[in-house]
């Protein structure tokens, strides 16, 4: 259930190291959350997937309105739509509501899987080597939320 297969791939190096790490990211949440491991081992796992939600997905936005993929808006919109599906179950979690965590991974990487396979997959020949931003998460995920506070 958690492991990133071939047929998921875009071709692309660093699009393709997030989406592994998306699929590690939801094996801790449901390992800590199924294994009763400390709320504070949930809070920083679930504060981990915003963040990768936060720079994977202005990874992508970036490499394809780089290129000019005609579905851009489309694709933004459903990332838009899941960041804000995470953002809710942090806050619900931070705010007491600890089983909004019990089902998260399996949200997680349903999403991801489709989104891949219809989303993803789509964009596979129309971005390049260079019009990837291959720098680490944390960076891009700065820059995102900079830009969002303009």
């Amino acid at each position: 259930m958690f492991d990133f297969t071939d047929d998921l791939s875009v071709g692309n190096e660093a699009i393709d190291a997030d989406h592994r790490a998306f699929f590690e990211v939801a094996r801790l949440i449901h390992e800590s959350v199924h294994g009763g491991k400390h709320d504070l081992i949930i809070l920083s796992a679930l504060l981990m997937l915003d963040e990768y939600v936060e720079g994977h997905f202005y990874r992508e936005e970036k490499a394809m309105k780089a290129v000019g993929y005609p579905r851009l808006a489309g694709h933004r919109h459903r990332h838009r739509v899941f960041r804000g599906r995470v953002r809710a179950i942090v806050e619900a979690y931070r705010e007491g509501t600890m089983s909004v965590a019990d089902n998260l991974s399996t949200l997680v990487v349903q999403w991801l899987r489709s989104h891949i396979t219809n989303d993803d997959l789509q964009y596979k020949t129309w971005i390049t080597h260079s019009s990837v931003d291959s720098r680490p998460l944390v960076y891009l995920t700065m820059e995102a939320e900079k830009l969002a506070h303009r």
